[in-house]
């Protein structure tokens, strides 16, 4: 991925037999408890590291396309095969518009948020977080859906477009939920952290950053 704070400029995707021996080498030596996936070059990584890993919390951010809509990761055509592979998610985590193209569904309002949370959990994702980054008004919210649970994560609206939000949010997530605290909580935390960062960032430098006190 060539990029920059604002935008991604060009996707050039690694070769998969080279991506298969950083994963294996990764996992003979680590005991990895937690995988965070993002953007997928290809459905076939997706198929190689499932199964490795179907034993652990698996975290996947389903980037469909770039947040510009210049690039296209995963096309319309290949959301059946994505989608068998949700039986083996811990945390769904698409932003509205990847709920909106995986379920089907138009997204305007809480309802439609719980309605397309559903179709998502049916087709095997054990918990979802739909992230409302696209929602209109002056407090968006991020909504968790849990088995026996919903739960919602307020914040003000960004002024201007920050790349690498959601990211940042997914793996701040992970860390979290390697140190044991319940889901919710970890998503709590870690949006806490992702405000804080936001709150740091002005137009003319669009990065995030951490200050850690």
């Amino acid at each position: 991925m060539i990029q920059n704070p604002v935008a991604v400029k060009e996707f050039i995707p690694i070769d998969l037999e080279i991506i298969k021996k950083q994963i294996l080498i990764l996992q003979n030596y680590y005991d990895i408890k937690i995988l965070n996936i993002g953007l997928l070059g290809s459905l076939d990584i997706l198929d190689f590291v499932i199964p490795l890993f179907e034993k652990i919390k698996i975290i996947w951010d389903p980037i469909l396309s770039s947040g510009s809509g210049d690039f296209q990761f995963i096309k319309e055509d290949q959301f059946n095969r994505l989608m068998k592979h949700f039986n083996n998610i811990y945390l769904l985590t698409p932003n509205l518009p990847e709920a909106s193209a995986l379920s089907g569904q138009k997204i305007q309002n809480f309802t439609d948020i719980q309605k397309t949370s559903r179709i998502l959990m049916e087709y095997g994702a054990k918990n979802v977080l739909i992230k409302g980054g696209h929602l209109r008004g002056k407090v968006i919210y991020d909504t968790l859906f849990e088995k026996d649970q919903v739960s919602r994560f307020y914040s003000s609206p960004k002024k201007f477009r920050i790349h690498g939000t959601g990211s940042f949010l997914n793996a701040a997530i992970a860390a979290y939920l390697f140190s044991g605290d319940k889901l919710s909580i970890c998503i709590e935390k870690a949006k806490h952290l992702l405000n804080q960062a936001v709150e740091e960032v002005d137009e003319e430098n669009p990065v995030l950053n951490i200050r850690y006190n």
